[in-house]
């Protein structure tokens, strides 16, 4: 209501961010902290996807756009919010529900999955052309390598949506978050760093097999499209 309100871009910004994380605190309290993300992640992706909607009235849009997107970037993949966080907003004693450390970034992932898909027919792109599989298959393999370190399905989904609509301070934002996650990922103490280290491997190792079975497999210009 407030970024309706009043017609200024930062604080049309900070109001959008600012409303996320009030909704991100009532939820965690509610015990359903995901429905924040849920938010943030429909609303980056279907603003930024709609070019017409920008287009007619980029100053509202716009700003409510990165507002969306930088709340994804926070809410999700445990960046500045953690465990610890819904810990204190849970009763004395009470365990934190296993699934709050999965259900964001199964929801980002999947969000992230259909962008690549509505990028994909944007592009003209044929469902079942090799360029169209492989296209599908590595937003799939991203998604799920999204599970195992959380934070990277946001921080690339925001990557894909500035590359797509040319914006850099998007992909500047994706950028940035994608270095954050994987540094804070490997940082942090939930497991070993043995173990972090072996997924962060088998995730490179898994994009650069992508990468060489799309240069191998494709012809050029359906390897550029991809």
């Amino acid at each position: 209501a407030l970024a309706f309100a009043v017609p200024n871009y930062i604080h049309r910004v900070f109001t959008t961010v600012a409303a996320n994380f009030c909704l991100f605190i009532a939820a965690a309290i509610m015990g359903a902290p995901a429905l924040a993300t849920v938010v943030a992640v429909v609303g980056a992706a279907l603003i930024w996807l709609n070019q017409i909607r920008m287009a007619e009235r980029s100053s509202f849009w716009e700003p409510l756009g990165y507002g969306f997107a930088i709340a994804l970037l926070h809410l999700d993949g445990s960046l500045m919010i953690g465990p610890e966080f819904w810990r204190m907003l849970l009763p004395h004693g009470a365990p934190a529900p296993h699934f709050l450390l999965w259900a964001g970034p199964i929801i980002a992932g999947l969000v992230f999955v259909y962008v690549v898909w509505q990028l994909r027919r944007r592009a003209g792109v044929e469902p079942d052309s090799p360029a169209g599989i492989s296209t599908l298959a590595a937003a799939v393999v991203l998604a799920l390598c999204g599970l195992a370190a959380p934070g990277i399905s946001a921080a690339i989904l925001v990557l894909t949506l500035g590359f797509a609509n040319g914006n850099r301070v998007l992909m500047g934002l994706g950028l940035l978050a994608f270095g954050g996650y994987l540094s804070h990922f490997y940082y942090q103490l939930s497991s070993t760093l043995l173990v972090k280290s072996m997924v962060l491997v088998a995730t490179g190792t898994a994009l650069l097999a992508l990468r060489r079975a799309i240069e191998r497999f494709l012809p050029a210009e359906e390897s550029t499209n991809a």
